[in-house]
């Protein structure tokens, strides 16, 4: 599976918006007219402020130093990888937005905040996919607050008869 880069991060940022404003019914407008226009969470809940283009951060498998050329991750039997992190370093905290990753037997995917807080448990299916991630403003009517670091975390089965090539893509807001 190849994971798209962002060549144009301004086209793709309003593209990634407008797919969670679909998935979501999050964000009342974004760019509706041919005039610049800063996209709005819902009104209801906490996260009912604007959130600027600036504020918006998209983090793939591709950034990661590891990353195959085709975006992924090799992942052997026993072995856990990060899919996906981000780092505030002396920003302070951010939000996630949504989570997703591609989707693999004998995989085991978690969330791992600030190094130790495993957000949710551990599951044996991805929180949703790259394409439709999960949205915790949808579910939960919030973002997930994160003081310094969010790891999207994948762990292949010992008993796994080859290696795994995975992906992970997280939106913030910062």
């Amino acid at each position: 599976m190849t994971v798209p880069r962002f060549d144009n991060y301004e086209e793709e940022a309003v593209a990634l918006l407008r797919q969670i404003a679909a998935n979501t019914g999050a964000i009342d407008d974004v760019g509706g007219g041919s005039s610049p226009s800063t996209p709005q969470t819902g009104t209801s809940g906490p996260a009912n402020d604007r959130m600027s283009p600036e504020e918006y951060i998209v983090i793939e498998t591709a950034a990661l130093e590891e990353a195959n050329p085709d975006g992924t991750v090799t992942i052997e039997p026993g072995e856990t990888v990060t899919l996906a992190e981000y780092e505030s370093r002396a920003a302070g905290s951010f939000s996630l937005l949504a989570a997703g990753a591609s989707e693999h037997m004998d995989v085991a995917y978690r969330l791992v905040a600030d190094d130790d807080r495993v957000v949710g448990g551990t599951t044996y299916s991805p929180l949703g996919s790259i394409n439709d991630p999960f949205s915790f403003p949808k579910m939960y009517d919030t973002e997930l607050q994160v003081s310094d670091l969010i790891e999207y975390q994948a762990t292949l089965s010992p008993n796994a008869e080859g290696t795994v090539d995975a992906a992970a893509r997280l939106h913030l807001r910062r």
